[in-house]
């Protein structure tokens, strides 16, 4: 499961990266990334992970905190601008 998991990852990240190279508004509504489609994936990750190695293990608790991390950085970010 942890696998499929990966590679369902690892496709994503193509997408996202394909996301933001073309511009979001360029790709069509099917092909872009939505954040419930995210949230599943993180949310599947981590049953897997609490499945596998308990809810209190380090594999599960470094998930918990690293997607805390990019939730945290992502929203500092929104309403800069860069130059």
């Amino acid at each position: 499961m942890l696998d499929k998991l990966i590679e369902e990852g690892r496709l994503l990240h193509q997408r996202i990266e394909e996301h933001f190279r073309s511009g979001a508004e360029a790709l069509p509504p099917e092909e872009r990334i939505s954040v419930p489609e995210l949230e599943a994936w993180y949310k599947g990750v981590s049953h897997v992970l609490e499945s596998q190695f308990g809810i209190e293990s380090v594999e599960a608790r470094l998930w918990r905190e690293g997607l805390e991390r990019i939730r945290k950085e992502s929203w500092e970010g929104v309403g800069r601008l860069r130059h």
